[in-house]
């Protein structure tokens, strides 16, 4: 976990892929920015290391399987 010298409200973190899944052996950077009314508001995490996910391509999502490009 890494504070933003910056700014105390902006961390970022690293994590290791679960063990027996397809992202073992992957590390993930996370960017979490905490707003100053926390914890009245909650705070926003978001992957700053692109995933794989097979149902999930560029800026479209397929709940059905189905390919759309």
């Amino acid at each position: 976990l890494i504070c933003d010298d910056s700014n105390i409200f902006k961390w970022t973190a690293l994590i290791k892929g679960p063990s027996e899944t397809p992202y073992e052996g992957g590390v993930f950077q996370l960017a979490f920015a905490i707003p100053e009314q926390y914890p009245l508001l909650p705070p926003q995490v978001r992957f700053l290391t692109k995933i794989f996910h097979p149902n999930v391509h560029f800026k479209v999502i397929s709940l059905s399987g189905k390919t759309y490009i």
